[in-house]
């Protein structure tokens, strides 16, 4: 059916946005590392992690309009925890973002591999063995970071905790800065939220990529250490790798929950409006019953005969008018016309109905 051939359409849609958001965002970003590991270019940590975030705001600049972009499992799950999105799309969400991630991780093994080489052979490293890390940590990531710590070790859940813990906050500020309630970011300033977002990974990456390389996404992990597990580093290459998806799987809906029910609960509070609050919208004090402009439009003669029909036959009201007649509110039996207000006047419960009647 013509349903079903839409509903195809936009899970291709969803599916492409996903797995081509997730392939440049882990690119560029294991691309960086690749980079600053066997050249050297990059001086220091901050300049891998300001390609990382400018790379995640590109990803989702590139395919934000086909599937939200959320590029990491991570997120996924955090948003359908938090029933913000269905629990049917969880499996193609995930399915993409992780192919995603393993087409970029021989992408990188492929233009990289001789350049790989000649480092492990100046560095007399042998391909599989534990030292290896030093080079398999283009892909995947380890504990404590291979560059900056290695041998030394670390406990797994210290690591894992870390983990979930920087995948929390990402998940926090991306709800804070989508959030549609946070004026602090304008409807009109949601077009620099990729922005934002990416800006925040780079924070992340900058305060722990030395204790674990920042992980923070399943795809992003898991999808090049596949690579390197199929390019020669054997049992090295998956080393590690539940951490780095336990932990964010984790993390993440843990700090959705956080975020609704702290900052979220305040936004609904500080959203609801003010009944002193002499600035309130016109459309505001219509629906509170205050009456609009086009109600003082009306004629005498068609004043009364609304103001009858809302008070003795609501329904056929309402027929008539359309959605100019009142409900009556609760309380009392009172209408909202009672009285002999206009009809679109709000009257307190228990004001005597007026005398007309059909009688």
């Amino acid at each position: 059916s013509d349903r079903d051939i839409t509903r195809m359409g936009r899970w291709v849609a969803e599916f492409c946005g996903e797995f081509f958001g997730t392939y440049l965002l882990c690119l560029f970003g294991t691309g960086s590392v690749a980079s600053a590991v066997i050249t050297g270019s990059m001086q220091g940590l901050w300049q891998v992690a300001v390609v990382w975030g400018f790379g995640v705001a590109l990803s989702i600049y590139s395919t934000a309009s086909l599937s939200s972009a959320h590029l990491n499992p991570a997120v996924s799950l955090s948003l359908v925890a938090t029933r913000r999105m269905s629990p049917k799309k969880l499996a193609h969400y995930v399915a993409a973002q992780m192919l995603g991630g393993i087409a970029a991780g021989f992408t990188v093994l492929l233009l990289w591999h001789p350049w790989i080489g000649d480092f492990e052979n100046d560095n007399n490293i042998e391909r599989g063995s534990p030292e290896s890390i030093k080079s398999a940590m283009i892909f995947g990531e380890y504990y404590p970071n291979p560059a900056m710590f290695y041998p030394k070790k670390m406990n797994s859940f210290y690591a894992m905790g870390i983990e979930g813990f920087g995948t929390g906050i990402l998940v926090f500020v991306i709800l804070a800065i989508t959030d549609e309630r946070n004026t602090a970011l304008p409807t009109s300033g949601k077009f620099m939220a990729p922005f934002f977002i990416g800006f925040t990974v780079t924070c992340l990456i900058s305060l722990f990529a030395p204790l674990t390389q920042a992980g923070w996404n399943p795809a992003r992990d898991f999808g090049p250490r596949f690579a390197a597990l199929v390019g020669g580093w054997g049992a090295e290459a998956m080393k590690g790798a539940w951490i780095y998806i336990v932990g964010p799987l984790i993390g993440g809906p843990v700090f959705a929950y956080l975020y609704d029910f702290t900052i979220g609960k305040c936004l609904e509070i500080v959203a609801e409006p003010n009944d002193n609050d002499e600035s309130q919208s016109e459309e505001h004090h219509r629906h509170r019953g205050h009456g609009s402009s086009r109600y003082d439009a009306l004629d005498e003669h068609e004043t009364e005969l609304r103001r009858v029909l809302s008070t003795h036959s609501p329904d056929l009201c309402t027929k008539v008018y359309g959605d100019v007649c009142c409900v009556p509110p609760e309380g009392d039996g009172a209408t909202c016309c009672a009285g002999g207000a206009p009809c679109g006047t709000a009257v307190p419960a228990g004001t005597p109905a007026p005398s007309t009647s059909f009688n």
